[in-house]
């Protein structure tokens, strides 16, 4: 394959360096994260984090978060998915995972490196996340996501498969 997007460090950069992201960038990446949604409740809410404390605390306790150690910022994307009683049973769960896709996309198409770190399903990482940064209850802190810019080069897992891949029917 020829080197292009699919070969760009952000597929899962741990390593940051010590460049800040900037406001007006983070903004850009939450609304190209908001192309995505299925329906529109809107039960969303998303916090962006650049206060190194916290960023350093999320890393120590939440598991999988090492790299929010060197990260520059956080987006937590959180929702309230009871804002409809159709949309919490049968759809939220897509939407987040739509923005937060989204979102590592608009990262890795401006040269920052971005990570999915789940909280949900996890109770205990739900509850981790709303304790470090005070979320109410009502709200579930669905994953962290650390942004930089990349310290070095990224080295993605092949995970394409032909056999894997069907024409026209099974």
């Amino acid at each position: 394959m020829k080197k292009g997007i699919l070969e760009t460090p952000s597929g899962k950069v741990k390593n940051y360096r010590a460049q800040a992201v900037q406001t007006d960038v983070l903004m850009r990446i939450i609304m190209a994260g908001l192309t995505g949604p299925l329906i529109n409740v809107q039960p969303w809410n998303f916090m962006i984090v650049t206060e190194r404390t916290i960023l350093d605390s999320l890393s120590i306790k939440l598991p999988h978060a090492k790299m929010l150690h060197k990260a520059k910022a956080a987006l937590i994307i959180c929702g309230t998915p009871e804002k409809n009683e159709l949309y919490s049973r049968d759809s939220w769960v897509m939407d987040y995972s739509a923005i937060t896709r989204n979102i590592l996309l608009a990262c890795n198409a401006i040269g920052l490196g971005a990570v999915w770190v789940g909280a949900y399903p996890s109770k205990e990482r739900i509850a981790l996340v709303r304790e470090i940064l005070n979320i109410p209850k009502e709200v579930v802190p669905v994953n962290v996501i650390p942004i930089g810019v990349p310290g070095g080069t990224g080295q993605l897992r092949e995970k394409f498969q032909k056999e894997n891949i069907r024409w026209e029917r099974w």
